[in-house]
C-alpha cells in the first residue's frame, strides 16, 4: 500500500474532534481501506463544520495552507489546501457537487476506522465519485459494499 505520511492528517482529525467538530477522511482513503485500491496519493478530510472553524484550526495549528474557491463540478462551502511534506491535504467544509438536478451535499458522516483516522462511509462516496463522473471507482465501492451486505 502506498500512501502519503499519516502524522499530520491525524493531528489535524484529533484537533478537529478535540474542538467538537466532526471530521472525516474520504477520497480514495475510502477504497484503499477495503483493499479495493493499492495507493492513496494524497487525503481528503471532510467536515461539515463552517470554514471560519476549519480556519481557526489551521492557524491553531499553524499549518501552511491556502484557501481555494470552488473549481469544477465543486461547489463545498470551503477548500483548504494543507501543505504537508510531500503532499496536499485537502480540507472541504460542506462538500457539494454540482449536478444538472442541482448542488448535492455530501455528509460527512462517519464509518469505520482504519490507521488511526475517522473514515467517511463508502455509500457517500459512491455517491460522490458517481457525481464527479468517476463511475469505476464507484462501482468499486457499489460492490464491496453488496459483498459485505
Amino acid at each position: 500500500m502506498k500512501q502519503p505520511p499519516l502524522s499530520l492528517i491525524v493531528e489535524i482529525q484529533q484537533k478537529f474532534a478535540a474542538r467538537g467538530i466532526h471530521s472525516v477522511v474520504g477520497g480514495s482513503a475510502v477504497p484503499a481501506s477495503l483493499g479495493l485500491v493499492e495507493e492513496v496519493q494524497d487525503w481528503d478530510l471532510l467536515t461539515d463544520a463552517a470554514p471560519e472553524a476549519v480556519q481557526e484550526v489551521l492557524e491553531v495549528l499553524e499549518c501552511r495552507y491556502e484557501r481555494l474557491g470552488p473549481a469544477g463540478v465543486f461547489r463545498s462551502a470551503g477548500l483548504f489546501r494543507v501543505s504537508a511534506e510531500d503532499h496536499a491535504i485537502d480540507i472541504i467544509s460542506r462538500f457539494t457537487i454540482e449536478t444538472p438536478e442541482g448542488p448535492v451535499h455530501i455528509p460527512a458522516r462517519a464509518g469505520d476506522q482504519w490507521q488511526g483516522l475517522v473514515l467517511a462511509r463508502p455509500q457517500e462516496w459512491e455517491l460522490a465519485y458517481r457525481l464527479m463522473g468517476r463511475t469505476q471507482r464507484a462501482d468499486l465501492l457499489r460492490d464491496a459494499q453488496a459483498a459485505r451486505d
